[in-house]
């Protein structure tokens, strides 16, 4: 068998395919990337507004409890816990928050 080469004109032809390509590509990255970006700040504003709100029931409920000699036992602690996850559950698992036995965010 004979080699067959390729014109040039393929070869210039080809080279320009791969770089149109390779360019769309970049552009429909770049929106993808900028959609990301927003939905992200986003998520993260949704999140920390969430965050203040569940920080000031739990001041509201504390405040109630809270004695400087008596400290708050792991009952009301348990029961400000379940309030406050009947209250915000769904979203705290949305925004991936949980609340730990000492009452502080993770």
């Amino acid at each position: 068998m004979k080699n067959f080469k390729k014109p040039l004109w393929i070869i210039r032809f080809q080279i320009w395919l791969t770089n149109f390509f390779a360019f769309d590509l970049l552009k429909k990255d770049d929106k993808l990337a900028k959609k990301i970006e927003d939905g992200l700040i986003d998520f993260e504003a949704k999140k920390a507004i969430l965050m203040l709100d569940i920080q000031k029931v739990l001041r509201k409920k504390l405040k109630k409890g809270r004695s400087k000699y008596i400290p708050l036992t792991k009952k009301n602690k348990a029961e400000i816990k379940a309030m406050i996850e009947a209250d915000f559950g769904t979203q705290m698992k949305e925004h991936h928050l949980r609340l730990t036995d000492n009452l502080k965010l993770v």
